[in-house]
């Protein structure tokens, strides 16, 4: 792999890993998703 093709790769995995960032923090903050993401915690097919 060349230099400037793993340099394009890791930018590429830093801004794929902030969206995944905001986006978690995004779901962490609602908290209707909360609600359903413990519901289905609890479900015994999930236990």
């Amino acid at each position: 792999m060349t230099p400037d093709r793993e340099r394009e790769l890791e930018k590429l995995e830093r801004e794929n890993m902030k969206t995944i960032e905001e986006v978690y923090e995004a779901i962490k903050a609602d908290g209707e998703i909360m609600e359903l993401i413990e519901r289905i915690k609890g479900h015994e097919w999930v236990r």
